[in-house]
Parts: structure tokens; C-alpha cells; sequence
């Protein structure tokens, strides 16, 4: 997580080694009030707080990406390397291979979802908002997501795939993710063209913004009713 401090020649201040801190605009679809969006990686029991920001009761929020992550936070990622795709889809993806990591000691925390609390209280999940366009010559959907690296890493490659589904049967998985330390916006590009049945997917790396979320509420169970006399 460390770089090499220098000295200036004005003072002998030293001056910072890592990149600075960033503020980035985001937002929630439709959360039912103002309240906090807890940013994590992973799910399950290997969900990992990373972020928080106050939402308004518009769904907008600042998110502050400070300059560092602690080392717990980054060594407890679900993954040292990066998922194949970044694929979110409840469609599986399944494929041969996996691409090439430059450094195989990196660790590269993907901020792939969340959950909504309002007064303290959690009242719904975040998950990834991707959006997409259709005209007559196909369908063009995109995803993004923040991506914290620990130093700087390349991950190459170019996979076949099936996915599951009726209408697509393979896919074509491209990526080209070259990241910086610090953090990143991973773009994830899938299109469809009208006369195809094979996706091709796209995987690159750009500045950093703010990621949209939609909101699902927490579902609660009703009490059983009583199944006799």
C-alpha cells in the first residue's frame, strides 16, 4: 500500500506517495427517503463494508473516495484478482479460461453493491444499475463500477463463453482493464446485434465517478396464519 515518499527541494517536506482523494456524483433509483447507502464488495457472509455516502431524498448522493483503503479492508476483498467479466446478469456466464493478471499479487476490491438504511436502520439493498439502448441494429447495455487497486495492475484477455438464456447462446468476452493505484471505474460494454445470437462483451477501465444503484427494498416476512380451527 506504500510508495516512496520524496523530499522537496523548497522545504524537505516530504509529499504525499499515494493518489489523492476524489469526490464523485452518484445516485440511488427511487429510495423511499433520504437516508445512507453503505457501499461493499462482495455478498454473504463475505460482504465487506467499504464506502458510505448521505443520500437526499432525491437519490442523489457525494461519494468520497478517499486516498487509501486500510489493508483489512483490501486484504479481505472476496478476490486477490478480478471476477471474468464483472458480468451482473441473472443469466449465468460461463467460460473457458481466465484472463491474465500482471501481478499476481494485487488486489483489486470491486464495489459491487450495498445496502440502504435510514435512521440506523437497513431498509433495502443496492445493486448495480447498468443502462441500455435498443434500435433496429441491436442492444447496447453498460455497466460501471468502482474498482480500488492496491498497486498497478493489467488484466488482458479474450474468453468464449455460453450464457444461460434462451435468446443468446455464446458470447464473445474481450477486457482490457489497465488499472491505476487507487481507484478506477470499471466499464463493462455487452452488445447484441439484431441479425446475432452472440454477445460480445467488453471489458475496459476509465476515470472514476459516481455509480448509479437502484434500490429493493427488505422484503418482510408476514406471521403464518393459523392453519386450523
Amino acid at each position: 500500500m506504500g510508495g516512496l515518499a520524496w523530499l522537496s527541494a523548497c522545504g524537505g517536506t516530504p509529499a504525499p506517495s499515494g493518489p489523492p482523494s476524489a469526490v464523485v456524483r452518484g445516485s440511488v433509483l427511487f429510495p423511499p427517503q433520504a437516508g445512507t447507502a453503505t457501499l461493499t464488495s462482495g455478498a454473504g457472509a463475505r460482504q465487506v463494508k467499504v464506502l458510505t455516502a448521505e443520500v437526499d431524498a432525491g437519490g442523489g448522493y457525494l461519494l468520497t473516495l478517499p486516498a487509501t483503503l486500510p489493508d483489512e479492508v483490501v486484504s479481505a476483498s472476496p478476490e486477490s484478482g478480478l471476477p471474468v467479466t464483472l458480468w451482473q446478469s441473472d443469466r449465468p456466464l460461463t467460460c473457458q479460461g481466465r484472463p491474465v493478471l500482471d501481478h499476481p499479487a494485487a488486489h483489486l476490491l470491486v464495489v459491487d453493491g450495498g445496502f440502504y438504511s435510514v435512521g440506523g436502520k437497513r431498509v433495502g439493498e443496492l445493486l448495480p444499475q447498468s443502462t441500455a439502448l435498443a434500435d433496429d441494429s441491436g442492444t447496447v447495455t453498460t455497466l460501471k463500477l468502482l474498482v480500488y487497486a492496491d498497486r498497478s495492475a493489467t488484466v488482458q484477455g479474450t474468453l468464449k463463453c455460453s450464457v444461460g438464456g434462451r435468446d443468446v447462446s455464446a458470447a464473445r468476452v474481450t477486457l482490457d482493464y489497465r488499472f491505476k493505484r487507487g481507484w478506477n471505474m470499471v466499464v463493462v460494454r455487452s452488445e447484441l446485434a439484431a441479425t446475432s445470437t452472440e454477445l460480445d462483451i467488453r471489458g475496459s477501465v476509465s476515470l472514476p465517478q459516481g455509480p448509479s444503484w437502484k434500490f429493493l427494498p427488505t422484503l418482510r416476512c408476514r406471521p403464518a396464519l393459523p392453519s386450523g380451527p
